[in-house]
């Protein structure tokens, strides 16, 4: 993990300073929507388009990731489903909405995927149990022996670009609940 963070620290700050919530819910479709490979064309066909479509039409910057499929798809000769060219035609009225409120769901997405990949891969304990906290005579030892533990100490040094929504300042209580929050209202990525 630390070596991820030394190598991917200009990434990760380009990812957290998007302050735009429309540019984040377009980039969480487009991650849900991944090619296959990196330069194959967005699968647009049968349940893949209705899934596509539900998501451009209720997701907050759908349009916008509607847009990036068209352009991609277009570009590599693909053909383009009707309904996607009608929701192109006829965009949803919003305004774009920047605040705060985008940059912590850029460090808690950036947060549920690292915990995703230790859990996966090195299988720890997403979090430690209530019970086993209440019963700890060392709190902190058994956090640290848990992902969040390990992200909120190996993403220390990004502090700087974290501004407003620093990790360790926080508790891991606090950043757990924020990847669970996260997981609730974006159930589908």
């Amino acid at each position: 993990m630390r070596d991820y963070v030394a190598s991917s620290h200009q990434e990760i700050d380009s990812w957290l300073s998007g302050a735009s919530r429309e540019t984040f819910g377009s980039e969480l479709i487009l991650l849900s929507l991944q090619a296959r490979k990196i330069g194959d064309a967005y699968d647009l066909s049968g349940i893949a388009l209705a899934s596509a479509m539900g998501l451009f039409e209720t997701v907050e910057g759908g349009y916008q990731a509607a847009q990036r499929v068209f352009e991609h798809n277009s570009a590599l000769g693909e053909e383009i489903p009707p309904e996607l060219l009608n929701f192109l035609e006829n965009p949803p009225k919003s305004g774009k909405q920047i605040g705060r409120s985008a940059k912590y769901a850029r460090r808690d997405l950036l947060l549920v995927i690292l915990l995703k990949y230790l859990v996966t891969v090195y299988k720890l304990p997403k979090f430690a149990g209530a019970g086993t906290l209440e019963k700890a005579t060392n709190k902190p030892e058994i956090e640290e022996a848990t992902a969040i533990g390990v992200l909120k100490a190996e993403l220390a040094p990004l502090n700087k670009i974290l501004g407003p929504a620093k990790l360790v300042t926080v508790e891991a209580a606090s950043l757990e609940r924020a990847t669970r929050e996260f997981e609730s209202k974006y159930p589908w990525f």
